[in-house]
């Protein structure tokens, strides 16, 4: 590991992730499909097609690419076919407990507090509950799991949209209600 800067053996760099979040927090949220695919083209995201998912439901899940450096895995999701957030898994290593992973959940976390403020933490009890911040009307939201491998999982959604989808589909109860 590089002594000038402890994040250079990162993959993707955590400064480029929270570019990634910065420019779907602060620039004009999609409206139409057109506009979202304009927003894919400026940010480098490539649509890959729809996740097999039982029909009828509200959202759909898409896979994604990025530009982001190492072994990212993305989505996209639209709620009733409005573009509603994009969801990126960094970090990912086959194995519990990764130390590197760690470090890019901690230097995300810093760098997203340092922009946004400090973050909510809505679920108490766990190790390392998600931390939340919302943010012109989106809800950025990074998890760091390692109980069985490791993953960090940043997602950036329309607030409003993901609450509405949320509540259609009845299944999940958001913990502050």
């Amino acid at each position: 590991m590089s002594t000038e800067n402890p994040r250079a053996d990162l993959l993707p760099d955590p400064a480029a992730v929270v570019v990634l979040v910065k420019n779907l927090v602060e620039g004009p949220w999609p409206r139409t499909e057109a506009d979202r695919v304009e927003l894919f083209q400026r940010l480098k995201l490539v649509s890959k097609g729809a996740v097999e998912q039982p029909a009828g439901g509200p959202t759909t899940l898409f896979r994604m690419e990025t530009a982001l450096h190492g072994g990212v895995f993305g989505s996209w999701d639209s709620y009733r076919e409005r573009f509603m957030g994009v969801c990126v898994h960094v970090y990912n290593a086959p194995t519990p407990r990764n130390p590197d992973t760690r470090r890019g959940y901690d230097e995300v976390r810093f760098l997203l507090t340092t922009l946004y403020g400090e973050p909510t933490e809505p679920w108490h009890g766990e190790k390392t509950p998600p931390c939340i911040w919302t943010v012109n009307g989106r809800r950025v939201t990074i998890h760091f799991f390692d109980a069985r491998d490791s993953s960090v999982m940043v997602s950036i959604e329309d607030g409003i949209l993901a609450d509405l989808a949320e509540a259609e589909s009845g299944d999940h109860v958001r913990p502050d209600d």
